[in-house]
């Protein structure tokens, strides 16, 4: 899109999409909600401390969170790297930055297809893991990759198995947790592993300013492998 408008009509329509969106809004009735005071406010430390000790006792849970939060910690950088490797690697421009991204979604969306057309999955702790192995091997082979139809295929292909780790995941916890605990253990679970997203991308800066980019890649994409393999040690991962 961008290649083929230019940034400024792209920019414009994205904010006109904004704009839209708050016009609905605004025209959506609801009843009146009550101010909250002081003491509701701490509710919401209550129950993600709550989430927190309910996570810790469901080992299942317990064991995918912190899975989840160093396989996220590790990936998020790719955000940042990406465009810097299409301008610097690729010698590509906004085309090649819209075909890789597109490339992802197209991953994503396959992915999930394909779990639903399959249907129950019953061994999913082998399957998840399995699929962050991939993932992992799927982002080192993009960091060494300078050749852009090489890196369209390995990121279709994380994406195709970065859904299965995110669907089933998500299948595991809505089965596993009671639904009345379900909003506070979600809190805590989302603030666990989005919590380290920032300290990620400040030290992939750091990084990659002291080495070349694609190493930094590559290197994160080993260790998205190492911690798919040790999630097999955890034997309540391993067992769902």
């Amino acid at each position: 899109m961008k290649a083929l408008f230019g940034a400024g009509l792209v920019l414009f329509v994205d904010g006109l999409t904004f704009l839209f969106s708050a016009i609905a809004l605004i025209l959506v009735r609801s009843s009146q909600v009550k101010k909250t005071d002081k003491s509701e406010n701490q509710h919401f430390f209550t129950d993600l401390w709550d989430g927190f000790k309910y996570i810790k006792k469901e080992g299942v849970i317990f064991g995918t969170m912190v899975l989840f939060s160093l396989i996220n910690f590790f990936i998020a950088p790719m955000a940042i790297f990406l465009p810097v490797v299409v301008k610097d690697v690729l010698m590509m421009g906004p085309e090649g930055f819209g075909f890789l991204m597109s490339s992802i979604w197209v991953g994503m969306l396959l992915g999930t297809m394909f779990l639903g057309i399959k249907g129950e999955i019953k061994k999913k702790g082998p399957f998840i893991i399995g699929s962050i192995v991939i993932v992992g091997l799927t982002i080192a082979i993009f960091g060494i990759s300078t050749d852009f139809l090489v890196s369209i295929l390995v990121l279709a292909l994380a994406g195709i198995f970065f859904s299965f780790v995110n669907t089933l995941a998500m299948v595991v916890f809505q089965t596993r947790i009671p639904h009345a605990k379900q909003g506070r253990v979600f809190g805590t679970l989302n603030t666990a592993v989005w919590g380290l997203r920032p300290i990620s991308l400040g030290l992939a800066g750091i990084l990659a300013e002291l080495f070349q980019i694609q190493w930094v890649i590559f290197t994160s994409g080993v260790l998205v492998i190492l911690g798919g393999v040790g999630g097999f040690f955890v034997k309540s991962i391993r067992r769902m």
